[in-house]
């Protein structure tokens, strides 16, 4: 039997969506048992988790045993919270995940440990958060990613070969209109699959050959750039 669970803060429950009923566990429940095992998962009484909500609780720290074990979830949701960072192996214990969003949170620097494991990962929603600058080692390899959403983040700087891991990447979304994005030669260097480019607050009017490198199947570019 699979099941839901959607961890709503602003109404405080942790719910439980079942076929003949509905359990709920107040959030100070949630976190007094957190504390109390630390190294174990409250979400372990769901093994067949498919899908996972935390939104709207200010949670700041993320760890591999908060998901460790969560061998069938699919989706996780984490946005409109407070995390800062993104610790290595977080999402390890939960390696068949195919929808990861950490939206609306505030996260500032993205390495390759942080999201590696992710082997399945279709989907990836990092945008409004405090991103600053992608590089060859901010993304771990992820042979599924379809999507990835980096839009809203005040990403002033993406060096040479930052997307070279992502080769079945089909739409990809960069920037913010606040902060002027600089691009390297040879930033998309391996985005060979990649159809929809939306780039926002980019510092060139136009996108020259040179910077184009490595999209052989774009057919959708978007530009907006940046007011000088």
């Amino acid at each position: 039997m699979k099941f839901q669970i959607r961890l709503m803060c602003w109404v405080c429950l942790v719910v439980f969506l079942q076929p003949k009923d509905i359990e709920a566990v107040p959030y100070e429940t949630y976190k007094k048992t957190k504390r109390k095992a630390k190294f174990n998962n409250l979400f372990l009484i769901k093994k067949d988790l498919l899908f996972l909500r935390i939104t709207n609780c200010g949670l700041k720290d993320i760890s591999w045993n908060l998901f460790n074990g969560l061998d069938s979830l699919e989706t996780l949701i984490l946005d409109n919270n407070a995390i800062e960072y993104i610790p290595d192996f977080s999402f390890y214990g939960a390696s068949v995940l195919k929808s990861l969003s950490l939206a609306n949170n505030k996260i500032k620097h993205l390495q390759t440990t942080g999201l590696a494991g992710l082997l399945d990962l279709n989907y990836l929603n990092l945008k409004n958060n405090a991103i600053t600058v992608l590089s060859e080692s901010t993304f771990p390899p992820l042979p599924k990613l379809k999507v990835a959403d980096l839009s809203n983040n005040p990403i002033e700087i993406v060096f040479p070969h930052t997307f070279e891991v992502l080769n079945a990447t089909i739409e990809l979304s960069l920037g913010t209109n606040n902060t002027q994005l600089h691009l390297h030669q040879n930033a998309f260097i391996g985005l060979d699959s990649l159809e929809k480019l939306n780039l926002i607050g980019v510092n060139v009017t136009i996108l020259e050959r040179p910077f184009m490198i490595g999209l052989p199947n774009l057919v959708e570019p978007k530009t907006q750039t940046h007011p000088t």
